[in-house]
């Protein structure tokens, strides 16, 4: 067969299949690489893209998911219509200005941020790797040379050289290495978020040729699997045409994309690229979250619409239909759409930006970084936190802390006579064995010396854990003379650096055995040496099988021979449950319970003696079973179970996690708040019941375990369950594990969750990382508002499915961190994030809302509420009336025809407005830019929640709210001017006035509001009570809306009445003393609704002011200048003024004298 050369380059596809993107993707399926050769079958280009958009596609899925909003498409069908005369009202930019303002930052912001993308892929792309290539054969020598090509380039089929610090390109297969101990160690947390290293073998068959240059002088076959997105798995098999055995392929041989090279020279071959790769299948999509405050906006904002088109309807109907009313029903809905206000979100928007800025300025919980800027007021609104265990509540170090033989007990008081007896046995020496002042002597020496060594060589011996050394080596002659111990070979004579292990318990367990004077002296792929410190020699061990932990297993495997005595020994660690079944002697079951009611996580040790003929036999089964292809799971498993029968129980081990700081505290504050705190852990039900009773999780009832003598299986014992839960009544605490969970949510979901919610504190034990994200979403279905904290990979998609996910960086690597809305260095500063700046939060932009919603309803209601008064008054004054609107029509238009002639006019409504925008852009954007970033731990839980999600919460709510109320207060000023102008649909402002009033003379007075604290943020964690106000959302519920909208009622009502009552006969006077009075109505609103004033705000104030006073003065063609002058002006704006808010002052100071008595002291 002839073979195609390395050397050549692979044909560059044809215009045409470029063009081709029409076609359906090629099947996934296995394949077969021959070493040297390049497969003739077509896969994916090994380029990296994460971009969203291209050229062509930019524009438009950028306007389709901006027009998906009610909102915008709303306003863009307003917008539209001014494009059709009959019904067109005022300017044009008055309806595009602030719609193409909202769409420009959006663009701007996803062109910038894929931008960005498109750079890291490029970055990524043109990173340059050596590939080994032919050269010209001669005299049928195949010689080789590395050229360097750009990852891009890299085909199926290929041989990569990666070198220390490198991170891998593609999925490849591990061929060989240059490392002495002939293995490579990779770091993976780019890809599950793990910061351990981890240990990656060559192929045995590759491993053992001299160099890389005999790799193409041999004929080897690799059959690859389909590609899957398993990351801990993987099946496939190496065949040498010049060997009888093949070598099987394990999740040990290989090396995926996005890994890094932690440590030597690694030589592998390209199986997967592209979009087979397993960090870009594993890429998926997380959920799009969206606050409850958006969504009630967006009920808020439909709600509003039909507000608008019901009075549009009415004023027809009083009209009469007559002419073309349909163009007159349209023009109102065009008058009336200042009630749903476009500025609603833009300033909602800036508003979560500033709540995200200031919390990662938080000095008390620095280090916090908010992933995600469109969700900060939620956090004051978490009524359920599902909290993970290890590396959360508490801190991911282990410590060894007791040890139990069965017929003694060792902890930290007097492990010296483990060391003590281990010595006896070591060099022979009669026993001299101090009495422990915890433990009796005789208790002690019912321990053999030989029973002390077996255990713990066992521990010593049974583990996945590398010593890592400096590089500084010396030789057999040096390390003589230097007077240290003899070992055949190179021996690190620097010290020990670090041990490596994907586990932190077994760094523990190996820890210990050092103290107790075996230590873990090297490590390679066949041979594991063990110094003995009280005889000063070195133990030698070599590797026959490894069979590492898994979570369907739940126990680790080792296969050792001893070099002297040449004695075969299988060792084994696990979980209790998984080891019962195969031990004859059941005492750890008890001691095991015992040990996690202390709060330590347990493992079971147990060995087994094989002889020669045990061991080939199961050689040749296990083998047999790894090479298979089909059902190898299942096979090796059945070969694992023969060996397993016979297993002697050595010990049963008690490490500790200690409790992450301050978390006692925190929980007790979030308790107080009013939110339900749920653990979820992996950890057995015993140590989970220890660290909830520690943590003071549950309500002080005590905790009730649920099938705690067997877990439920069926539907008759789910149904038991859940009457004798039901019969417990509310209030319990009550601890479950996860497959008693699974059985009960199968058959009875609804009633089961309900059961689990009136429950004051919910522990989950042996919970996996699918229920977790399972709990999360069935709380969310109820609609609570649900937070999730947690450290590590299993918990990303609880994280991912709860409405806020919190992610914690610690000892199991970033992932968590990486994928939650929020990042904490510790779990105690989330009391301040939520009942702080989550508290302030949420009521601020509930409050920003509602103002906003009162700026366009007091506009509108003074257009529309004069219709008593029409019915009443008619003659001199209609006719009056009916001339001046004519004179004011033909006024208003002479003036449009002279603007051009206006050098002022141009400035303000040209170079002022686009100032104001770009630098409203400019500065959404530095501050979105600056959110780009990530944190790490539990501690800053509290204050997250209680400080600035509670901010968050309550300025976005009152943002809201005072957006909302701008466009109805004007919106009432154009009814009531229509209906007593006989429902003419005639602006009652010049276009220039009304862009002003949403930007100019309002915005800065509204949007300072994110500014405001009700309270200092002390007497928020001082007080977690308060938090609970938040979680029922009253701060934008419909009755805080319907308040809200009686107000800009009122006061749009009374702002054009007293105009139309005070303007003399002169319409121009209308325009001047209403408009001056609904500026400053708005500027005594937001000054009546700051509890805490700001400098900042004083400012905005105070510029809004003589902004609009430097309008009055300066466009003296829209305004009488010498009305203006005279005091008969300002009196009349000042009585209107009093009579809009004066009453609202009396009651609202009223409110705070008499009501809410305990917040007001509180506040004091």
């Amino acid at each position: 067969m002839e073979t195609t050369p390395l050397l050549t380059r692979p044909k560059k596809k044809s215009l045409w299949s470029r063009l081709q993107f029409w076609r359906f993707r090629k099947k996934l399926s296995s394949r077969i690489i021959y070493l040297g050769q390049l497969p003739d079958e077509e896969f994916p280009p090994n380029y990296v893209c994460n971009q969203k958009y291209n050229i062509i596609t930019f524009l438009p899925l950028v306007l389709y998911e901006q027009f998906r909003f009610f909102l915008n498409l709303y306003f863009l069908v307003m917008a539209l219509s001014q494009f059709i005369a009959s019904i067109r009202i005022g300017y044009l930019y008055t309806y595009w200005g602030p719609l193409c303002f909202v769409l420009a930052v959006t663009l701007i912001r996803e062109a910038v941020d894929d931008f960005r993308r498109h750079r890291r892929d490029k970055e990524v792309n043109r990173q340059r790797y050596e590939r080994i290539v032919l050269d010209t054969p001669e005299d049928g020598y195949r010689p080789f040379i590395t050229e360097q090509v750009p990852a891009s380039k890299l085909r199926v089929g290929d041989i990569v050289m990666l070198h220390k610090g490198q991170r891998v390109p593609a999925d490849m297969i591990l061929l060989r290495t240059n490392e002495t101990m002939g293995t490579v160690f990779i770091r993976t947390d780019q890809l599950d978020g793990e910061i351990d290293w981890k240990l990656r073998i060559p192929l045995p068959s590759i491993q053992k040729l001299p160099t890389d240059a005999h790799l193409l002088d041999i004929n080897a076959q690799i059959f690859i699997e389909s590609p899957v997105k398993d990351i801990h798995s993987f099946i496939g098999t190496c065949t040498r045409s010049d060997e009888e055995e093949s070598d099987s392929l394990e999740i040990e041989n290989t090396l995926w994309s996005g890994c890094v090279v932690a440590s030597g020279q690694a030589t592998g071959l390209v199986i997967y690229t592209g979009s087979e790769t397993r960090s870009v299948m594993n890429n998926a999509t997380p959920r799009s979250k969206v606050g409850r405050l958006d969504l009630q906006v967006n009920d808020l904002t439909k709600l509003l619409f039909v507000a608008t088109m019901f009075t549009s309807i009415l004023l027809i109907i009083l009209k009469g239909f007559t002419g073309p009313w349909f163009g007159f029903l349209f023009r109102f809905v065009l008058l009336f759409s200042y009630i749903i206000p476009i500025s609603l979100r833009v300033n909602l928007e800036m508003g979560k930006s500033f709540y995200s800025w200031t919390i990662q300025r938080d000095k008390k919980i620095e280090g916090t970084v908010m992933r995600s800027t469109t969700i900060p007021e939620e956090l004051g609104r978490i009524q359920y936190l599902l909290a993970d265990k290890t590396g959360t509540l508490t801190k991911n170090e282990m410590v060894f802390q007791k040890l139990h033989l069965g017929n003694a007990l060792f902890d930290k008081d007097n492990f010296y006579e483990v060391e003590a007896l281990l010595t006896q046995y070591v060099t022979n020496d009669a026993p001299s064995l101090p009495t422990s002042p915890t433990t009796s002597t005789s208790e002690l020496l019912s321990a053999s010396p030989r029973q002390v060594w077996q255990t713990v060589l066992a521990i010593a011996l049974c583990h996945n854990v590398t010593p890592v050394y400096d590089v500084t080596e010396t030789d057999e002659a040096q390390s003589d003379m230097s007077g240290s111990i003899s070992y055949g070979g190179a021996v690190p004579q620097q010290q020990l650096c670090d041990y490596q292990a994907s586990s932190p318990d077994e760094v523990a367990l190996v820890k210990w055995t050092d103290m107790m004077g075996i230590s873990l002296y090297r490590r390679d792929l066949h041979n594991i040496s063990l110094k003995l410190r009280a005889a000063n020699e070195i133990k030698q061990y070599s590797i026959k099988q490894i069979f590492p932990f898994t979570s369907e297993s739940k126990m680790m495997g080792i296969i050792i021979q001893e070099e002297n005595t040449r004695e075969i020994t299988y060792y084994v660690k696990g979980a209790d449950v998984a080891l019962s079944p195969l031990l004859d002697s059941q005492w750890h079951s008890v001691e095991c319970k015992k040990l996690a009611a202390d709060g330590l996580r347990t493992l079971v040790m147990a060995k087994k003696t094989l002889t020669e003929q045990e061991y080939e036999a199961f050689e040749t089964e296990y083998k047999e079973a790894r090479l298979s292809m089909t059902n190898r799971g299942e096979r090796t498993a059945a070969a694992l179970s023969k060996l397993q029968h016979g297993l002697t129980l050595l010990a049963v081990t008690g490490v500790e996690d200690r409790l992450a700081e301050d978390v006692p505290r925190t929980l007790g504050m979030l308790r107080t708040a009013g939110i339900k705190i749920w653990m979820l852990t992996g950890d057995k039900l015993e140590t989970a019941l220890c660290i909830a009773r520690s943590l003071q999780l549950g309500g002080g009832a005590g905790w009730h375990c649920a099938a705690a003598e067997r877990p439920c299986t069926s539907r008759h014992h789910a149904y038991l369950l859940l009457q004798q839960l039901t019969v417990a009544g509310d209030d319990m605490d009550l601890i479950i594990e996860g497959e008693t969970l699974e059985t009960c949510l199968r058959f009875y979901e609804e009633d089961f969750v309900e059961v689990l919610c009136r429950c004051s504190g919910v522990v989950v034990a042996r919970c996996t990382p699918t229920q977790k994200a399972r709990v999360a979403r069935l709380l969310r279905a109820r609609n609570y508002v649900v937070a999730a904290v947690g450290d590590g990979g299993n918990d990303v998609a609880m994280i991912q499915e709860a409405d806020i996910g919190v992610g914690i960086e610690g000892a199991e690597g970033r992932a968590a961190s990486l994928a939650g809305d929020v990042s904490v260095r510790q779990f105690a500063g989330l009391a301040r994030l939520l009942l702080v700046h989550g508290r302030r939060s949420a009521m601020r932009s509930a409050a920003l809302c509602l103002f906003i919603v009162h700026r366009g309803l007091i506009v509108s209601t003074m257009q529309f509420a004069g219709l008593a008064r029409l019915l009443l008054v008619h003659g001199r004054r209609s006719a009056m009336r009916s001339a001046a609107l004519c004179l004011f029509i033909v006024h208003r238009g002479l003036i449009v025809s002279t603007m051009q002639f206006a050098g002022l006019a141009r400035l303000l409504l040209v170079h002022g407005r686009r100032s104001a925008m770009r630098s409203a852009a400019l500065c959404l954007f530095i501050v979105h830019r600056g959110l780009i970033v990530s944190t790490m731990q539990f501690a800053g839980l509290a204050r997250l929640l209680l400080v600035h999600g509670r901010r968050s919460a309550m300025r976005s709510a009152a943002l809201c709210l005072f957006i909302v109320h701008r466009g109805l207060i004007v919106s009432t000023m154009q009814a009531v001017f229509s209906v007593v102008f006989y429902f003419s649909s005639v602006s009652l402002y010049p276009g220039f006035l009304m862009v002003g009033y949403g930007t100019l003379f309002t915005m800065l007075p509204v949007f300072s509001l994110v500014l405001d604290k009700d309270i200092p943020s002390t007497t928020a964690l001082r007080y977690p009570q308060l938090y609970k106000q938040l979680t029922k959302g009253r701060q934008l519920s419909y009755k805080t809306f319907y308040i809200w909208t009686g107000i800009s009622i009122y006061q749009g009502g009374v702002i054009m009445y007293g105009a139309l009552v005070l303007f003399e006969d002169q319409l121009i006077h209308i325009v001047e003393i209403s408009f001056t009075a609904l500026i400053l109505t708005e500027l005594i609103m937001v000054a009546l609704t700051v509890v805490t004033w700001h400098w900042l705000m004083i400012g905005a104030e105070l510029f809004s002011l003589l902004t609009y006073i430097g309008t009055l003065l300066i466009f003296t063609t829209y305004f009488d200048a010498d009305f203006i002058r005279h005091w008969d002006f300002w009196w009349k704006v000042i009585v209107i003024t009093l009579v809009s808010c004066l009453p609202l002052y009396i009651v609202k100071y009223m409110h705070r004298k008499w009501s809410a008595r305990q917040y007001k002291n509180i506040r004091k």
